[in-house]
């Protein structure tokens, strides 16, 4: 029997040297590009934006222009934007850098939280209300949870419209399981929202960023071997990862 293992693994060798069998399963990856919309008139108003129509200002169009021009080394599968005009604009932008027929798709699980009655509201005004669910004061809410703290807007909300931390990590998280089903490998991109890329980086990966994601940052997530992985943080100056998804 022994004789008999020491044959098998020499001949299996002598395969896996002449290429006849593969030396490893390999599994596809895919590369998801995650977007922040240009500058929109509500952040240059210092206004927090949900759902909310706010355009991209001239400088936000120029950010997503000069996006655009770095990711055209990128051969995407797929581009999305989450349907805000904001982010609907910016996909718009970086689509018009490049020669091909890529066309843009909507996935509104990609839309920013909605914070219902406090869209279009100073960010005083919302930490103020957080406070006072979370009786404490406007300056300490930084310390709690962003749990707690999404939990906390959606009880203060009158017209109940606002998500909470449940409602808001389904639906991001099923944006991502939607673009995995419909691209088993390549590279994709998906124009999306600060608060929604900061928590798909620590729902997927476990990394955590504190930092605020400029406009136009690019964030990339690969996801192979069953499960994801933080390639690139947020940054104006994206890599190329990946093989061309036409080949």
């Amino acid at each position: 029997m022994r004789v008999l293992r020491i044959l098998s693994v020499a001949l299996l060798t002598s395969l896996l040297f002449l290429g006849l069998v593969p030396a490893q399963a390999t599994t596809p990856n895919l590369y998801i590009y995650l977007v922040r919309h240009g500058q929109s008139v509500d952040n240059a108003s210092g206004l927090q934006s949900g759902w909310s129509a706010t355009p991209l200002t001239a400088l936000g169009q120029r950010q997503a222009a000069a996006i655009g021009l770095k990711l055209t080394a990128i051969d995407f599968a797929a581009t999305y934007s989450s349907g805000s005009v904001r982010a609907a604009q910016t996909l718009t932008a970086i689509l018009a850098a490049r020669t091909g027929s890529l066309s843009a798709q909507v996935a509104p699980e990609f839309r920013e939280w909605g914070v219902g009655s406090f869209d279009q509201k100073p960010g005083s005004v919302i930490q103020a209300a957080e406070a006072k669910i979370l009786k404490t004061k406007a300056a300490n809410v930084w310390k709690f949870t962003d749990e707690q703290r999404f939990n906390a807007l959606a009880k203060a909300d009158p017209t109940k419209k606002t998500e909470n931390w449940l409602q808001f990590k389904n639906r991001i998280l099923l944006g991502v399981s939607k673009v995995k089903a419909s691209n088993k490998s390549g590279q994709v991109l998906v124009v999306s929202h600060g608060y929604v890329i900061k928590h798909l980086i620590k729902l997927l990966t476990g990394s955590y960023t504190s930092l605020p994601i400029s406009n136009t940052a690019v964030t990339v997530l690969q996801f192979a071997n069953g499960r994801w992985v933080l390639k690139q943080g947020p940054s104006l100056t994206p890599k190329v990862f990946g093989t061309p998804s036409n080949q």
